[in-house]
């Protein structure tokens, strides 16, 4: 075989292969889309099944036998719809009907399935249940091989109110991975008004930047004022990530003993430091960081210049009196003077 007819016919079983290719994806687009007119269309008729039962939950009980694991999907898809916009009665009776077709346990059975999408999307199923079962599986769950898995296990049994230890919430969420996805947060923000002296013991001890940063930002969620000095204690660390999370938190508490804090916060080497910390003596209203303020406005940090002068005009007549006398010059600190008394119609 010459080279010429190699090449030949090279190219023409790729250009054969990229046929196939091209109609295998136009076949697998087909059957998607048939699946989805499908369902679609499933989901209307069984949404009109729901209404027609929605005032008698047992005279579902008569057809619940013909369902398919397909329709129990479908009818908790329904459920979940619907639940944000009922109440009272019609989201009694809605719950009734998913009991009585099998819902708890059809979702106990996908959230056992080797499946992961079965296993994330019955998580949300199990929430609905007010019942000991959809608990003690949820908490199964915890231990399920994939992350993702069981922090949506641990959204839900929260979200259920059942109290979760911080300790167990480190030890299987894999917090010291240095992931930290939204809901990992959210999950710790709502444990925490129940957890703050769990939270507090912790911090003491020598724990993963990752997971210190969680509890910081957790316990500024809780709005607990003893969690202040613990809090203050981080602005020792060498985590520029932890000191800004610190004082967000102290922030968010909002209680004046952070003074001292703050005032180290606004003489911090890191400048998102020193911008998280003129947003706390801001949001604190703490007229003691004045003096430290106002060397700020000429930060060579865009940000931190604007938040200090932020922070000033929230002093009250001394603070935008200060502002005015600035905002006279040319310099950096004129600019953000006069630029911030302007957004609060103070020139």
């Amino acid at each position: 075989m010459t080279m010429m007819q190699a090449i030949w016919w090279i190219s023409l079983f790729m250009a054969i292969l990229a046929v196939v290719i091209m109609m295998g994806l136009i076949l697998r687009r087909l059957v998607i889309q048939r699946r989805k007119v499908w369902w679609d269309t499933r989901k209307k008729e069984l949404s009109g099944v729901v209404f027609e039962h929605m005032e008698d939950p047992t005279s579902i009980d008569a057809i619940s036998d013909s369902f398919s694991d397909k329709d129990l999907r479908l009818i908790h898809e329904i459920a979940h719809d619907l639940m944000g916009s009922v109440s009272g009665m019609t989201k009694s009776n809605l719950l009734k009907i998913l009991v009585r077709v099998g819902g708890l346990e059809s979702a106990i059975s996908s959230v056992r399935s080797n499946n992961e999408r079965l296993r994330f999307n019955a998580i949300d199923n199990l929430v609905l249940f007010d019942d000991p079962k959809a608990v003690e599986v949820l908490k199964e769950i915890l231990d399920d091989p994939y992350p993702r898995i069981r922090l949506a296990a641990a959204g839900a049994l929260v979200k259920k109110g059942v109290h979760l230890s911080v300790k167990t919430l480190i030890d299987k969420l894999s917090v010291d991975n240095g992931v930290r996805p939204r809901l990992l947060r959210e999950v710790f923000r709502k444990i925490a008004p129940n957890s703050v002296e769990e939270m507090l013991e912790i911090l003491k001890t020598d724990v993963p930047e990752s997971i210190r940063e969680l509890l910081i930002d957790a316990l500024g969620a809780a709005n607990d004022y003893t969690a202040v000095d613990i809090l203050a204690a981080e602005m020792t660390s060498a985590s520029v990530n932890i000191r800004a999370e610190a004082m967000r938190s102290l922030a968010a508490i909002g209680h004046p003993s952070a003074l001292p804090a703050v005032i180290a916060g606004l003489k911090d080497d890191a400048w998102e430091v020193r911008t998280q910390a003129a947003i706390c003596a801001g949001r604190i209203g703490l007229s003691e960081t004045l003096p430290h303020l106002v060397p700020l406005l000429d930060d060579e940090q865009w940000w931190s210049r604007y938040r200090a002068a932020g922070a000033i005009i929230k002093m009250g007549p001394e603070g935008i009196s200060k502002l005015r006398e600035i905002s006279k010059g040319l310099s950096p600190a004129a600019e953000i003077a006069d630029l911030v008394l302007a957004e609060a119609n103070q020139t």
